[in-house]
């Protein structure tokens, strides 16, 4: 249809929704694979691993597709973005079937999502990492639903220039995942905290940058603290507290955050059109930033920053180690690979 120029702005809408629907059966099913394909101590790595082979397909991707517009058309992209998808459909399907540690429950749809939610309102550790972290994707990853507008307007950039501020993002996000191990002994839940502080400062920072460069590396940065460090923190957490009966419904609600990011893009775009990027973005960051420090520190109910996850009898601390086993390794990103060309 773009080919023929026959696209009209509803058929954009009734593929964004159709999109939404298959992603959001897609991400939990792929998340909660990390259990099925690792034992429970290397939880942490494979979900950096996971997220470094996305970011390694993000790194790749907007730079390639931006010339791709500038020299033949937005057609041509699309064609090439299709034909990545079936590359990773053969990458994944020989795989094959995982060994489940739990066998599915015959249980309706809506009752496995009551039992989901009933289980994070009781359990103050998961509640408060899905709260934070939606409150992340809602407020503070809205923005890269509209860089292409502000690259635009405050940058005076085109494709190519919003290509190179995906790559910067990709690259910072690609690094966040390998540098995650570096923390050594510091406790995961006070990690996802400080990211998130640091999240919402680099943001605000970029948003009033105009000098490209300068926009560039900040940008990387946002994509560092963010994706590279504060999602995997947050769905690893969530999945080392989650029992194995639970994990995939946890995961599931979980996966409400990249929704988020839409439906926070919005507003986002119509404070901007009124006050300026600048505002319009601080504001998102500011946002975060509050919902973190008081439903993850002030409340009253929330877990002690130092807190640590017990497993088993051993009450062992969550050290970010890499401690994957090579053959784990090997088919962990001969999943990912295939997963990364989305």
């Amino acid at each position: 249809m773009t080919l023929i120029d026959a696209v009209l702005i509803w058929h954009i809408y009734v593929a964004a929704a159709m999109l939404g629907i298959v992603q959001s059966l897609n991400m939990p099913a792929r998340m909660t694979m990390v259990s099925d394909l690792v034992e429970q101590r290397s939880i942490l790595d494979v979900v950096a691993l996971q997220n470094a082979a996305v970011h390694a397909g993000r790194m790749v991707g907007p730079p390639v597709t931006g010339v791709i517009i500038e020299i033949w058309s937005l057609s041509a992209s699309l064609f090439v973005i299709a034909r990545c998808y079936a590359v990773s459909i053969i990458c994944v399907a020989k795989i094959g079937r995982t060994a489940q540690a739990v066998k599915a429950t015959n249980g309706s749809v809506f009752r496995n999502f009551a039992d989901g939610i009933s289980y994070i309102k009781n359990n103050p550790v998961v509640l408060t990492a899905i709260v934070i972290t939606c409150s992340f994707g809602g407020f503070g990853m809205s923005h890269q639903q509209v860089i292409p507008a502000m690259a635009k307007e405050a940058l005076g950039v085109g494709a190519a220039g919003v290509g190179l501020l995906f790559l910067a993002s990709g690259i910072g996000s690609f690094l966040g995942n390998f540098l995650l191990p570096i923390i050594g002994t510091t406790k995961v839940y006070r990690s996802l905290l400080i990211n998130l502080v640091l999240f919402a400062i680099f943001l605000s920072v970029f948003s009033w940058s105009s000098w490209f460069w300068v926009p560039w590396v900040l940008f990387l940065l946002v994509g560092l603290i963010g994706l590279g460090s504060v999602w995997p923190l947050a769905t690893s957490l969530i999945q080392l507290e989650s029992p194995a009966e639970m994990k995939g419904r946890v995961m599931g609600i979980l996966q409400f955050t990249p929704g988020f990011h839409f439906l926070g893009a919005y507003p986002l775009a119509l404070a901007a059109e009124q006050f300026g990027w600048g505002v319009a973005m601080t504001a998102t960051a500011v946002a975060t930033l509050v919902v973190t420090i008081w439903f993850g520190v002030i409340r009253g109910s929330a877990p002690a920053v130092n807190i640590q996850i017990n497993k088993g009898n051993s009450a062992e601390l969550i050290r970010l180690r890499p401690t994957v086993k090579r053959k784990e390794t090997f088919q962990y990103w001969k999943v990912y690979f295939g997963l990364s060309l989305f």
